[in-house]
């Protein structure tokens, strides 16, 4: 009777621990979609999220999705208001963003990691798109 007791103890908790992480899985799909009807948008997006760590461009894209390069481009632009690229860079900054969070990676591995030409032009980037540096966001993060 004491093993069943425990054993359907740990399969609760178990069940409780899947529940969690399907929630917690489908929370962060919600943040990371995009809020348009348009379906070439949603799968553009989609592409870009399952795929963040590889070296992506307009043409990849627009062939994984089976579409012209300059069709994708267009409706992407038309449902969201922006280009692929700069979702894509918009992207790859708040991965950069979560990667610099957990402590984990310095700048020179993240960049490595998600494709950029060079540490320099990440950099760059990240502080167009942040307005600082790596460094003074991870600073600005663990001051909070």
């Amino acid at each position: 009777i004491l093993f069943g007791w425990r054993f359907r103890f740990l399969i609760f908790l178990f069940n409780k621990s899947c529940q969690f992480s399907t929630h917690y899985t489908e929370e962060v799909r919600k943040l990371k979609a995009l809020h348009t009807n348009s379906m070439i948008a949603n799968q553009v997006n989609a592409y870009i999220q399952s795929h963040i760590y590889e070296k992506l461009s307009t043409t990849r894209i627009a062939d994984a999705l089976g579409f012209s390069n300059s069709y994708v481009c267009s409706e992407f632009k038309k449902a969201t208001g922006t280009t692929i690229t700069k979702h894509l860079t918009t992207c790859k900054i708040n991965e950069a963003k979560y990667l610099l969070e957990r402590g984990e990676y310095s700048a020179t591995e993240i960049s490595d990691m998600l494709q950029f030409s060079s540490v320099t032009y990440f950099c760059n980037t990240f502080k167009k798109y942040s307005g600082m540096t790596p460094l003074e966001w991870k600073n600005k993060q663990e001051a909070i």
